[in-house]
């Protein structure tokens, strides 16, 4: 009970962003891992909602996670994959993936291709917290290239593709740098693409005024595809300079959304 009482005092503390952020916050992150391996499902609830906040804050600490005794992907693994598990704890459990696969070691471990099925898994459940989650945690996991062959064996193009146009933004800019991280080197792939028509998905997102981070992500998808010169001289590029030169007047867009323009 007092570990219990504990962690949602912990939570409570963690919603604020100065507290999150602070040296002493982060000594927690190794008994709430701890925690999670508990026969209390209680606790364990309580464990993964308080690493959700603490890991979800602007100043995230991926080399904290060095310090951890054993790979904690195994515990995110065990919740992701087993069936007693609930779809509040599979979806935190994708949210502390995504920490996780920021840091690189951890990222290269077996550990984190054995999440790939259950992550998928959670993404195809259709529900959108938990397609967010899923999408976000796959979208860092790509960022070592050899997982995209890994997703590439489970048809993940179409199954991304498929959330471009999402209403969820967060899972739309997930989706398309998935997308990007999978096509940047395969002119096949790009060409895959453009054939599907993520070009037109994409202008119809701008259509909608999406946040700069969304549009940043959409210019550097235009990038990568106009790397290839018959998509460069071709009518398709032509749709997106109209779309690139009004994201580029975005005063709140960052450097990687002006350097994609």
């Amino acid at each position: 009970f007092r570990r219990y009482s504990a962690a949602r005092v912990l939570q409570e503390l963690f919603s604020f962003e100065h507290i999150r952020d602070s040296e002493p916050a982060w000594k927690a992150i190794s008994p709430l891992f701890e925690m999670l391996n508990t026969t209390l499902d209680s606790e364990r609830e309580a464990a993964l909602t308080a690493l959700v906040k603490l890991t979800m804050g602007k100043s995230p600490r991926p080399d904290i996670l060095n310090r951890l005794e054993g790979n904690p992907l195994e515990t995110m693994y065990k919740i992701l994959s087993a069936d007693s598990s609930s779809p509040e704890s599979k979806t935190s459990a994708a949210r502390i993936c995504a920490f996780i696969f920021t840091n690189e070691r951890l990222r290269e471990s077996s550990s984190a291709a054995d999440c790939v099925v259950p992550l998928l898994s959670l993404i195809r459940s259709g529900t959108s917290t938990a397609v967010e989650a899923g999408m976000v945690a796959l979208d860092k996991l790509l960022d070592s290239k050899k997982y995209s062959e890994v997703a590439e064996g489970h048809d993940c193009v179409n199954l991304f593709f498929g959330f471009v146009a999402s209403g969820n933004y967060m899972i739309s800019e997930a989706a398309i740098s998935c997308l990007v991280k999978m096509a940047k080197d395969k002119t096949p792939r790009k060409i895959d693409l453009i054939k599907m028509g993520i070009i037109e998905q994409c202008l119809g997102q701008l259509a909608t005024y999406p946040p700069s981070s969304l549009c940043s992500e959409i210019a550097e998808l235009f990038r990568v595809l106009t790397n290839v010169g018959s998509v460069a001289r071709s009518q398709e590029a032509i749709k997106m300079v109209q779309p690139l030169l009004l994201i580029l007047l975005r005063q709140d867009l960052d450097f990687q959304g002006q350097l994609g323009g």
